[in-house]
C-alpha cells in the first residue's frame, strides 16, 4: 500500500517489475496471483509459461499476463488497461462485457465520401459495438477503458505514452 507522495518498486523473483504509484493498494495471494484494489500500477512482466501465467484481479476485470508491459488504472472514476508491449487476456468478473472498438480509418473515409450529410453524426459515434464477450485479448499499443460492463478499445494517444514515460522515470529514481 502506498500513500500520498509515496511509491513502491517491487522486483519479483523472476525479474518482473511492479511499480505502485501513490495511493495504490495491492495484495499478493501467490507467486502468480495478485489483486490491485486501487490506484495506478505499472507492470513489466517477464515471459511466463501459460501454466504459470500471472493474473491480476481488479474490481472490474481479471487480467491474464504472460510477458508484457502495461498499466492498470483502478479508481472510482478511471478504470483502464494500457498495453505497451505483448498481449493480455481480459476476463469479466461478472456478466459479459459490451466490447466497443474504434472504427478503422478506411471505413471512416469511405463513409464520409458516401454520406457527407451524415458526417457530423458519425463523428459523434466513433465506436461500434463488436460483441458481448466474457473474455478478450488486448494487443500492444492499445488500451481499454471500463464503464460498468461497457469496454471501449482504442489506440494509444500521446497522454498514454506519457503514462509509461512517467513510470520509466519513477523506476529510474527509485
Amino acid at each position: 500500500m502506498t500513500s500520498q507522495n509515496s511509491f513502491a518498486k517491487l522486483l519479483l523473483k523472476d525479474d518482473s517489475l511492479v511499480l505502485l504509484d501513490q495511493n495504490a493498494i495491492m495484495h499478493f495471494f501467490s507467486c502468480s496471483e495478485m489483486k490491485q484494489e486501487r490506484g495506478k500500477v505499472y507492470y513489466k512482466i517477464t515471459a511466463k509459461k501459460v501454466k504459470n501465467a500471472l493474473r491480476v484481479k481488479t474490481d472490474f476485470a481479471i487480467i491474464g499476463i504472460k510477458g508484457t508491459v502495461f498499466i492498470v488504472k483502478s479508481d472510482e472514476k478511471n478504470r483502464a488497461v494500457l498495453l505497451q508491449e505483448g498481449l493480455v487476456q481480459i476476463d469479466s468478473i461478472k456478466e459479459e462485457f459490451a466490447l466497443y472498438k474504434k472504427r478503422v480509418n478506411e471505413e471512416f473515409n469511405k463513409f464520409k465520401t458516401m454520406q457527407n450529410d451524415g458526417f457530423e453524426n458519425f463523428k459523434k459515434s466513433q465506436y461500434e459495438k463488436v460483441a458481448m464477450v466474457k473474455s478478450f485479448d488486448l494487443h500492444a499499443m492499445n488500451k481499454v477503458v471500463f464503464d460498468g460492463n461497457k469496454v471501449k478499445e482504442d489506440d494509444f494517444q500521446t497522454s498514454d505514452n506519457k503514462e509509461f514515460e512517467y513510470f520509466q522515470q519513477l523506476n529510474d529514481e527509485i
